[in-house]
């Protein structure tokens, strides 16, 4: 894995996969990531699909090559399994017994696609891009290579009080990792999903977390809540366990999805903070303060 120019990661390719094939992205399907496909169209092809999917199987970006007498290159989406509405305009580069190099450039609000060096269509996202977790390939063709680069590479080290921009705010499937490590006679510290740089006191917070050690009358507990216009929300504290220890390492997870914001911390699921909130996509800010020193922040 090593650093592209455009400052995103860049990550080992993968040669001569067998089709069908099916992989996991390893990076976030952030806006600038892309996927880049080397392969040959054997002389007897008819058709092959190259597909961006979601964990639950549904197809984000479907890009179907027809020859079959059509030489069309068929787009579409498939979601809880049905198919929208094509799309088919445009010419058609492939040719039978020749190389291609497909690449998918994922863009905040649809996917721009080249062939062969030259622009071909553009394809706007019907499922959100950041739920694409898998790139699969089926059909008459034959492939070489598998490039990735992108995503958002984590920042290491980041001056407190941590506040950093969430590329394209909070999504479904969007995930936060902080990884940190309190003091050794640590009081609070809090993560928050902001409206806007900042947490003076007109930031609307998407979610308010509050993990106190010794704080008040509070003794390791995670408080929940959010803000709005102002005024703090009605509070959460149910939790099944305490998982934060003065002085260690940790690292805190929190996963968008559509109804509802997951915590898990060391890999143990914590609790759901439920949106109150929307759009979620507004909260585009983290900000980290109180008794921690924070070691890496990643956006995926």
């Amino acid at each position: 894995m090593g650093q592209d120019h455009s400052g995103g990661m860049s990550f080992a390719p993968v040669f001569n996969p067998p089709v069908p094939y099916r992989g996991y992205l390893p990076m976030a399907p952030g806006h600038g990531s892309s996927v880049v496909i080397n392969g040959t169209v054997p002389t007897w092809c008819n058709r092959f699909q190259l597909n961006l999917e979601t964990d639950g199987g549904d197809v984000a970006m479907h890009f179907n090559p027809r020859f079959e007498g059509m030489n069309s290159v068929i787009r579409n989406t498939c979601r809880s399994g049905s198919w929208g509405s094509e799309e088919k305009h445009g010419h058609f580069p492939f040719h039978l017994g020749q190389p291609f190099e497909v690449i998918i450039l994922i863009e905040e609000h649809q996917y721009k696609i080249a062939v062969n060096g030259s622009h071909f269509c553009e394809y706007r996202h019907r499922i959100p891009k950041d739920m694409v977790r898998q790139l699969t390939m089926e059909g008459d063709v034959q492939i070489s290579q598998i490039r990735f680069q992108g995503g958002n590479a984590p920042v290491y080290n980041p001056p407190m009080p941590v506040n950093l921009r969430i590329p394209g705010g909070m999504h479904p499937g969007k995930m936060v990792r902080i990884s940190g490590q309190s003091g050794y006679n640590p009081s609070r510290f809090n993560v928050n999903l902001v409206q806007g740089p900042g947490f003076h006191s007109n930031a609307d917070i998407g979610m308010h977390c509050d993990v106190r050690f010794n704080y008040g009358d509070s003794r390791n507990i995670v408080v929940r809540t959010h803000r709005q216009s102002g005024g703090w929300g009605q509070e959460e504290r149910h939790a099944s366990f305490f998982p934060f220890v003065p002085g260690q390492p940790f690292e805190l997870i929190v996963k968008a999805e559509h109804d509802k914001f997951m915590i898990a911390v060391n890999n143990q699921h914590m609790f759901e903070f439920r949106h109150r909130m929307q759009p979620m996509s507004r909260f585009d800010h983290l900000f980290i303060e109180g008794d921690i020193n924070v070691t890496m922040v990643q956006f995926q």
